[in-house]
């Protein structure tokens, strides 16, 4: 085992878990799918990457942007064919209420903000690799990550008050 794939392994067990909630985002079944492509792209490269987290989390979002677009399509093809609206449900998953509504809110945002926040939160990315990763600028990823927050705040704090019985 050379250092690249001790590296690898240990990024397996320490991120997993982190790149695979990046990746479901873009709200597809094969989420870990999707990771483990990363990581079998990470494997094959020539030279290894300076930062490979934030070059695993690029990759991820290159292939889940992908497999939007392939979905996108395939199921526009399915709908033209089968118009039965329940054909796509996705069954509810039983949570606890107060992690469905981060949930809802966060799943509510646009992607642009979902991305960056999930990038910063989860991903631990730092606003600079956030914005190489999404060919913006630092201050764009900053101001949007502020943005991001202060709407979830608000979501959740109106859901908040809708379902407080004392107001």
């Amino acid at each position: 085992m050379n250092e690249n794939d001790v590296r690898i392994t240990e990024l397996v067990h320490a991120r997993l878990h982190d790149l695979v909630l990046f990746a479901k985002q873009w709200k597809h079944a094969n989420a870990e799918d999707v990771v483990q492509e990363a990581f079998l792209r990470l494997m094959k490269q020539k030279v290894f990457p300076n930062n490979p987290m934030a070059w695993l989390l690029t990759t991820v979002r290159n292939l889940s942007n992908n497999e939007l677009r392939s979905r996108t399509r395939r199921k526009k093809r399915e709908f033209a064919v089968q118009e039965s609206k329940g054909l796509f449900d996705v069954p509810e998953s039983e949570q606890k209420e107060e992690v469905e509504r981060m949930i809802q809110a966060l799943e509510s945002l646009a992607l642009t903000y979902r991305e960056i926040i999930v990038a910063k939160i989860w991903g631990g990315l730092t606003y600079e690799e956030i914005a190489e990763m999404t060919a913006s600028s630092r201050s764009s990823v900053h101001r949007k990550y502020q943005e991001g927050i202060r709407m979830l705040g608000e979501m959740l704090t109106e859901t908040q008050d809708d379902t407080d019985p004392y107001r």
